[in-house]
């Protein structure tokens, strides 16, 4: 029989053990200044969509690069940060609290939120785990690390190890758990450890892990170090694959479905500027990291969103996630579908 899931208890335990890694500075009240001269009012009613950045630490949103870019001049949307982004379990607890309309997340606290009662979806792709750098070559901007004389070469070789993710039940710990079992290790048998992302390399450094899951820029400075090595990226333990996506509650859809398009419509413009120009896309990056205050250098990191044309979300996305919480327990066979977590109703570019 599947665990109860309470709202408030999981986003609330979710958001706790991660340590909900503590961004403060002064990024906190910033914006994206649109490039060039701002478009003459067209008296058009805004809708305002709420969000917490990562752009202070590095981490660029497509709809952050659409703002920059001017893509949402003369529509409806208005885009406004609130704050610091930490974890896509909590934004998804901000909008259940009313105080944000964006969540930036993987999909399994989508699930574990819809579930218990949150009426909210994904409606277009955050990110892939394949991507390409500046000069065209495919890359993961995630994965396994661990020190060249930990002696983890394999799947198997995790076991009874100490591995650090950014939260329980959610993206790192599954993709862990797929590889592990693919290699013929078990999963069970690996002890998750929850370390906030600005601390996951500092941690296998200091010999607190013995292999670190992470994601750019982390992924990217922790290579530089001459004693860190790849064990797998995020393509080799997952393929081609939509990570997460930006989710937003039915409520906010239901309310402002027209807005909610025009914002996709940008949010893809963006994500596919971004594919075809990955060196300008990063010298977009150092402006918008630096709109908010943070080290414009970290841009370099910044590579385009992902390889799925339109950011659409497919079926099989979803489902990996679905598979996982089904085998945990979470969930009992049959009793949820993907749909019931994501749409490409609001994606222009979806074929109907």
């Amino acid at each position: 029989m599947r665990r109860p899931i309470a709202l408030v208890t999981a986003l609330l335990a979710l958001t706790t053990a991660a340590g909900c890694a503590q961004f403060r500075g002064d990024g906190d009240d910033a914006d994206v200044k649109p490039e060039g001269a701002a478009a003459a009012d067209n008296g058009k009613p805004k809708v305002t969509f709420r969000y917490q950045s990562g752009a202070s630490y590095g981490s660029i949103a497509p709809f952050e690069l659409a703002t920059k870019l001017g893509y949402y001049e003369g529509t409806s949307v208005q885009i406004k940060s609130v704050g610091i982004s930490k974890s896509g379990p909590e934004d998804i607890q901000a909008i259940a609290a009313g105080s944000n309309d964006i969540a930036w997340t993987n999909t399994a606290p989508i699930i574990h939120a819809d579930v218990s009662g949150l009426k909210i979806k994904a409606i277009v792709a955050a990110g892939t785990t394949l991507t390409k750098d500046t000069g065209g070559k495919t890359i993961s901007i995630g994965g396994l690390l661990a020190k060249k004389s930990s002696g983890i070469t394999t799947a198997k070789d995790l076991e009874g190890k100490k591995v650090s993710v950014n939260v329980r039940s959610a993206q790192a710990e599954y993709a862990i758990r797929k590889w592990a079992e693919a290699g013929g290790a078990d999963p069970e048998k690996i002890d998750y450890v929850v370390v906030a992302p600005p601390n996951e390399i500092q941690a296998l450094q200091q010999g607190q892990v013995d292999a670190a899951y992470s994601w750019t820029p982390a992924y990217n400075k922790g290579q530089e170090d001459p004693g860190i090595k790849v064990v797998a990226t995020e393509g080799d333990m997952l393929g081609d694959f939509v990570t997460g996506g930006f989710a937003f509650s039915q409520q906010f859809l239901d309310a402002h479905p027209e807005a909610v398009k025009e914002f996709v419509a940008g949010y893809v413009k963006a994500w596919s500027w971004a594919w075809e120009h990955p060196a300008e896309l990063q010298e977009k990056a150092a402006a918008i990291i630096t709109d908010f205050k943070g080290n414009a250098d970290l841009a370099k990191y910044v590579y385009p969103f992902g390889s799925r044309p339109n950011a659409l979300i497919k079926d099989a996305d979803i489902q990996f996630y679905i598979d996982q919480l089904t085998k945990k327990g979470e969930l009992t066979a049959g009793q949820v579908k993907p749909t019931d977590f994501y749409t490409n109703d609001y994606n222009p570019y979806a074929k109907s």
